[in-house]
């Protein structure tokens, strides 16, 4: 009976050399870790000192991404009063020959307000008419090729344009 207690015992101290072995080993690698960690810094002998550093250059560097943001957000917000979609129609307003040297162009902004073109000619002379367009309409009569350049640039049906 003694003898297996000293077989017990035996093999206990082997296993907890062992694990002790086990233990010193992922000591070591990871004392090698940090010592890795702090060489990367500039002056060893104050590591403090270096995470300061790190952490006022984050905080930096947040301040700027906040102003970036509200740049981008205005820059987003002064975007919609530029013209932001064009449509052109060629046309032949006179049945004479099939050229087409008469056309609407169309200029609006993300909010429906800009400037309609429309170039009408003849071999008699041409005419230049200009209109503005608010909220997807323009006031006053407007020929069949305006409706078809302000219903593709817009989608407002015919019905809402002002007669």
């Amino acid at each position: 009976m003694t003898e297996i207690i000293v077989i017990i015992l035996l093999i206990l101290f082997i296993a907890m050399v062992i694990l002790q072995i086990i233990s010193l080993n992922k000591i070591k690698k990871y004392k090698n870790m940090y010592d890795k960690a702090l060489a990367k810094f500039d002056s060893a002998d104050n590591p403090k000192g270096e995470f300061n550093n790190i952490y006022d250059r984050l905080n930096k560097l947040e301040e700027i991404n906040e102003e970036n943001k509200q740049k981008i957000e205005d820059i987003l917000v002064e975007q919609k009063n530029k013209i932001s979609k064009i449509e052109l129609l060629k046309y032949n307003a006179i049945d004479e020959g099939d050229s087409k040297l008469s056309f609407v162009l169309a200029f609006i902004d993300e909010n429906n307000r800009g400037i309609l073109i429309n170039q009408i000619y003849s071999k008699y002379g041409s005419n230049m008419y200009l209109k503005e367009i608010k909220n997807g309409n323009v006031e006053g009569r407007i020929s069949e090729e305006e409706k078809k350049v302000l219903n593709k640039l817009t989608g407002i049906e015919e019905k809402l344009w002002k007669k």
